[in-house]
Formats: C-alpha cells, structure tokens, sequence
C-alpha cells in the first residue's frame, strides 16, 4: 500500500482519537490542533492537484456555473428551513 497525501488525514483522525480514549485531558488540545493539521494538510492536496493539472489547464476541484447555483439555491431553502 502506498501513502499518499490522501491518507493522512484520516490517519490524524485514528490517531486523535486513540490518545482522546489514552488520555482525555488531551482533548482541548487535539480539538485545537487537529483543524490546523488537517487544514494545512489539504491545502497541501489543493496545491498538488492545482500543480499537476497545470499543465493540462483544467481546473479541477472547482465548480462549474450550474453546480454553484443549485448548490446556492438548496442553501437558501435549508436556511429559510432552519429560520422557521
């Protein structure tokens, strides 16, 4: 099995959680340092995906017009939802 950037985040996750159960005064800082982690992480997989597909121009992870409006509009009826 090969480790890519893919796997690390649910690696952080198992090991997070491991020393929650080990050690539960760890918790506020794990809670504290695991957005952080898992954050840069995938900044780090946004900017190799932008890398390779650079070459080619595509933009991949992006949204195309008609999935960033249905995107919006069930944003929309699930705030007028939850605000009734």
């Amino acid at each position: 099995m090969t480790l890519t950037v893919a796997h690390i985040t649910p690696l952080i996750s198992l090991v997070a959680g491991l020393l929650i159960l080990i050690a539960p005064a760890l918790l506020n800082y794990i809670a504290a340092i695991y957005p952080i982690v898992a954050g840069a992480v995938r900044l780090k997989t946004r900017e190799l995906t932008r890398e390779a597909a650079g070459a080619s121009g595509s933009r991949t992870g992006s949204l195309c017009g008609t999935q960033a409006a249905a995107l919006k509009s069930q944003l929309k009826v699930f705030l007028r939802s939850r605000s009734s």
